[in-house]
C-alpha cells in the first residue's frame, strides 16, 4: 500500500525531513518518526528554484532573505541547471 504525504509549504516539508526537534513539535510541523525518511526523499527532489519561489523566511522582514533574492542571477543559474 502506497502512502502519500501532503505539505502545506516547503517549510513544513524541510522541518519534517529533518531530525525531530522540540521547536518543530511546538510549531506543529514535526514529522511522525516513520515518515522522516520519506520526507527526506521528497526534500532531496526540491530545487533552488523551489527555495527561491517559496522563501522559508519572509524577505519583507528578513534582510538576508531579501539579499539572497535580490542578488540571485537567474541567467547564470539557468546555465548551471541545464
Amino acid at each position: 500500500m502506497s502512502v502519500h504525504y501532503r505539505f502545506s509549504d516547503l517549510r513544513e516539508l524541510l522541518a519534517k525531513a529533518n531530525e525531530e526537534k522540540s521547536g518543530d513539535q511546538l510549531a506543529g510541523i514535526a514529522a511522525a518518526s516513520n515518515a522522516t525518511s520519506r520526507c527526506k526523499s521528497a526534500a532531496r527532489r526540491s530545487s533552488l528554484i523551489d527555495l527561491l519561489n517559496n522563501p522559508l523566511i519572509s524577505p519583507e522582514t528578513d534582510e538576508v532573505s531579501r539579499l539572497i533574492l535580490d542578488s540571485h542571477d537567474s541567467a547564470a543559474f539557468g546555465r548551471s541547471a541545464a
